[in-house]
């Protein structure tokens, strides 16, 4: 099964693209003029919980139109320029009407359009999915670095949440019971360590008061 090629916004070598391959499109910024018809066909939402948009299926006969995978129709052309630095970008550019659009990444997928589909898919939820782990581990900063959280709890959630990624209602509601209960069972820990040290602090004052001749007295 061919692989899912990822053509980065930027390169250092002229940017070509296969004919016969379908494609897909991360674009966070399109330009204004692009119709939401077609960048509403790009991935973008990819920083914004639960807003996050999967990229539709195109296709390229010739390496350069953009064509509708179902009728053929072409949405627009790409156009590879070459910037004052150096690096090359590959565009989106359409006629009517007039817009151009950078592209931050183009997927390219030589096969059958179900393996393009498919490999799409699979990429758009691994993105979300880290991005969820990366979510809750910035949720979880404090009790990790500030209060020596165990690590393996850490993974534990995080293993819970990309098991949800692929899972039925179901299953996915169960990872997330067992990421609660381990979060949960976490910060108990937590709070007992810091009861026990807490009494000890109190009877380290304590000892020291007893011990401690009455400075008023001196």
């Amino acid at each position: 099964m061919p692989e899912l090629l990822t053509i980065p916004i930027a390169s250092r070598e002229p940017i070509s693209v296969p004919a016969g391959a379908y494609l897909a499109f991360h674009s966070e910024n399109p330009d204004l003029k692009l119709p939401a018809s077609i960048s509403g066909k790009f991935m973008h939402g990819m920083r914004s919980l639960h807003r996050e948009v999967p990229p539709a299926l195109f296709y390229t006969s010739n390496g350069v139109n953009v064509e509708d995978v179902d009728s053929g129709e072409a949405y627009g052309r790409l156009v590879c320029s070459k910037e004052k630095n150096g690096n090359y970008h590959l565009h989106f550019v359409t006629d009517t009407p007039s817009s151009d659009t950078i592209i931050q990444r183009t997927f390219v997928y030589q096969g059958s359009r179900d393996e393009a589909e498919a490999a799409i898919r699979e990429l758009f939820v691994s993105e979300v999915t880290d991005y969820l782990v990366s979510y809750w581990l910035s949720g979880a900063s404090g009790l990790l670095h500030s209060f020596g959280a165990d690590r393996t709890f850490s993974a534990v959630v995080a293993e819970c949440i990309r098991g949800a990624a692929n899972a039925s209602p179901e299953k996915a509601a169960e990872l997330y019971d067992k990421a609660r209960k381990a979060i949960l069972d976490e910060v108990e820990r937590l709070t007992n360590v810091l009861n026990s040290e807490y009494v000890a602090a109190v009877e380290a004052i304590h000892t020291i008061e007893e011990k401690e001749p009455n400075r008023g007295e001196r």
